[in-house]
C-alpha cells in the first residue's frame, strides 16, 4: 500500500491511501475523494496503484498537474516523488520496514524538493 499525501497547499495534511490494484478518483464530484484544488469542479484525478508503480491520469483536469516542473496529462511515478496539484505539493510514499507510511520529512529537505519541482535554485544566506 502506499501513500499519497499533501505537504502544502490547499489540502495541507490531507492523505490517503492507494491500495495495491484500486483506483482513486480525486474530484468535487459524488464518489470521488474530495481535495480543495478541484473544488470547483475542476475535472477529475485518477490515480491507480499497480504494484508500487501509480499511474496518473489528470487528462480530465483542468487545474495543472506537474511532476519535476513538467506538466503532463499521464504519467507513471514511483515513490519517492513529488507532485504538484494546482498549487499543492503532494508527495507519493511508500511503506517503510515497520508498516507505516514516512511522510515526515525535515524542511530542508522538502524545500530542496520543491525547488527542484518546480526548477528553482534554493535561495543562500537570505536575510
Amino acid at each position: 500500500m502506499l501513500t499519497l499525501q499533501c505537504l502544502d497547499g490547499k489540502d495541507q495534511q490531507f492523505r490517503t491511501e492507494l491500495e495495491t490494484g484500486k483506483q482513486a478518483i480525486f474530484g468535487s464530484q459524488p464518489g470521488n475523494i474530495f481535495i480543495n484544488e478541484l473544488g470547483n469542479e475542476n475535472g477529475t484525478i485518477n490515480i491507480t496503484n499497480y504494484d508500487g508503480q501509480v499511474m496518473i491520469d489528470a487528462s480530465r483536469c483542468a487545474v495543472p498537474v506537474a511532476i519535476n516542473g513538467s506538466v503532463i496529462s499521464k504519467t507513471v511515478l514511483s515513490p519517492p516523488a513529488l507532485m504538484l496539484i494546482g498549487n499543492s505539493v503532494w508527495k507519493l510514499a511508500s511503506p517503510t520496514k515497520n508498516g507505516y507510511s514516512n511522510t515526515s520529512s525535515n524542511t530542508s529537505t522538502v524545500k530542496k524538493h520543491f525547488n527542484s519541482l518546480i526548477g528553482l535554485e534554493g535561495l543562500q544566506d537570505f536575510n
